[in-house]
């Protein structure tokens, strides 16, 4: 069942990049995240099972609770909004940290990695519509920040 839903993806996938317009990159890839929130850890269990290595999660504890009962495994991706007094558990869980939204929460982080002496992955979260609801830099406040992400 699982790995008819994860073929039929990875169809679909392939189907969009056949038909798209824009000039291909060399080596263009697409990864799938098996987004795993509010699912039980055997779960996690049964996408590793299935050749899905990345995994995210929208909560630091909900990760935790699931990594705490499962053999190692997978690249645990943090997909939801992080708050600073929360960096050093997600640095010390996650691979990929998606949700960086502030100058300061990036240093929470940066401090957090250089304590565990790991270098961080993360990805800037733009929040270009403006929706109050979603977290994300505001585009004037990333444009802002682009001098100090150098350092």
């Amino acid at each position: 069942m699982l790995q008819d839903k994860i073929a039929a993806v990875e169809a679909k996938i392939q189907e969009a990049l056949a038909n798209r317009k824009e000039p291909k990159a060399t080596g263009d890839k697409v990864t799938i995240l098996a987004v795993t929130k509010n699912h039980p850890a055997d779960i996690v269990t049964k996408t590793l099972a299935a050749g899905l290595t990345e995994i995210g999660e929208n909560r630091v504890q909900e990760a935790m609770h699931k990594q705490a009962v499962l053999p190692p495994g997978g690249n645990w991706h943090l997909i939801g909004h992080l708050q600073t007094n929360k960096a050093r558990h997600a640095v010390e869980h996650f691979a990929l940290i998606e949700s960086v939204d502030s100058l300061k929460l990036l240093a929470h982080l940066e401090k957090a990695a250089a304590e565990l002496d790991k270098v961080q992955d993360v990805l800037l979260q733009i929040n270009e519509a403006g929706e109050v609801q979603k977290s994300g830099f505001a585009p004037e406040d990333f444009r802002a920040a682009v001098p100090e992400l150098k350092n």
